[in-house]
């Protein structure tokens, strides 16, 4: 009697912790031609999937493009040219979702050499998006990340090359924060 219990505890155990097989939805493309990739993705409050990437157009041009899903992903809005540039090189691409589902997008934009790189923002109301700017007001500045806090503040983070440290700005209501190095001394943190 004790065995049979005692087998019947681990066998309940054991089904209680084995993982049942995940099931994946059939890939769908998003984009095709060419070659494309930096994708990132954030989810909006209404469950919206938003993609942004870097599609080749050549060597030193390349566009940022971004697309929406309001069904789990079975299908996608038209993309979208963020910069609309007609030469230069945009990469790394970075999304994230702000307060009212205020979209931000954040990339690399390279014109002629890496040191006069730097990092621009759009935002998107839902209806309009921005004209790019600057985040990085000064030279050889990529690799962004976004981050939109609980009070609706967009942190910028990126890599500044001169130092070889990170600088950090916020923006909020359309305003941009002061420009802030918060690791002094020899640190060199990516």
């Amino acid at each position: 009697m004790k065995r049979s219990i005692f087998v019947t505890i681990i066998l309940f155990l054991a089904l209680a912790f084995t993982t049942r097989a995940q099931e994946w939805s059939e890939p769908v493309t998003v984009f095709a031609g060419g070659a494309n990739y930096d994708p990132d993705f954030a989810i909006d409050s209404n469950g919206a999937l938003h993609v942004v990437w870097t599609h080749m157009i050549s060597d030193d041009y390349r566009k940022v493009y971004y697309a929406k899903s309001t069904d789990q992903g079975e299908t996608w809005s038209e993309p979208y040219d963020l910069a609309q540039n007609s030469d230069s090189r945009l990469t790394r691409p970075q999304v994230a979702v702000g307060l009212g589902d205020v979209i931000y997008v954040s990339y690399d934009y390279k014109i002629a050499a890496e040191q006069n790189t730097n990092v621009y923002l759009q935002e998107y109301d839902g209806e309009v998006w921005s004209q790019p700017m600057v985040v990085s007001e000064g030279t050889a500045s990529w690799s962004s990340k976004l981050a939109v806090d609980n009070s609706g503040i967009l942190y910028i983070k990126w890599f500044y090359n001169p130092t070889g440290k990170f600088r950090i700005r916020t923006y909020f209501n359309g305003d941009f924060s002061q420009i802030t190095e918060p690791i002094s001394g020899n640190s060199n943190l990516y």
